[in-house]
């Protein structure tokens, strides 16, 4: 028999790095913070984000779906658009401090850039068909 339930220890959602899309164009959406959790580093408690979508770059297109975000520059940056807003931008890092690494932040985006992911949402809307016959019978 097949059990149904997930191991509390199992880690769900996509894996995004900002390291990995560093200058890329990405479309957050974002959900809710964490609660607090334990990684390699240390406790952190990051930002959960339903959808990330890479626009450009060598993966234009690329979806991760449940993904948490970590990073002192990019958690407020997200954080104000929880409970579904979208923000867009472009992966930065700032200049690092002896024996630290930079911060990753999320750029201001660009017309151009608005644009594209303008085009993106209008390509992935799925239309909705009216409920047949009326509703208030």
């Amino acid at each position: 028999m097949t059990d149904v339930f997930t191991d509390p220890s199992t880690a769900t959602g996509d894996q995004w790095k900002p390291k990995t899309h560093l200058g890329r164009l990405v479309m957050f959406t974002v959900d809710r913070m964490s609660e607090e959790i334990t990684t390699d580093f240390g406790p952190a408690t990051p930002i959960i984000c339903s959808q990330i979508v890479v626009l450009d770059g060598e993966d234009p297109g690329a979806v991760f779906d449940d993904a948490f975000v970590f990073g002192a520059g990019m958690i407020p940056q997200l954080k104000p658009s929880a409970g579904g807003g979208k923000v867009l931008g472009r992966i930065g890092q700032r200049e690092a401090k002896p024996g630290k690494s930079g911060a990753w932040f999320i750029d201001v985006p660009t017309d151009a850039d608005k644009d594209l992911a303008r085009q993106w949402i209008a390509a992935k809307a799925q239309p909705v068909a009216a409920p047949a016959g009326n509703p208030f019978d």
